[in-house]
């Protein structure tokens, strides 16, 4: 869907915003959102995309990465989830 078409883009978009940006640092997932770890995918990809990103800090960008898109697709798959029981109540 949307969702996965976007992670994709955003991942895979090598002539977006060339700027460099600040990398957010939250390892708090619970307090965490879908949007907030979106924004931070682009902020990295963007940082990955910028002359000054140096080799030394490209592990951690990806590592980051890795954990945030870790947590979308789980929370996709919950929301999922939730949508097919709702929808399964309303078919009763």
């Amino acid at each position: 869907g949307y969702n996965k078409a976007r992670l994709g883009y955003i991942l895979g978009n090598n002539n977006r915003n060339q700027q460099n940006s600040k990398i957010m640092e939250n390892n708090d997932n619970e307090k965490m959102t879908y949007s907030s770890a979106i924004a931070e995918l682009e902020k990295i990809v963007r940082e990955m995309q910028s002359d000054s990103c140096s080799i030394d800090n490209l592990s951690a960008l990806t590592s980051r990465s890795l954990k945030l898109l870790k947590f979308c697709k789980s929370k996709l798959q919950t929301t999922d989830e939730e949508l097919k029981k709702i929808l399964a109540e309303i078919e009763q």
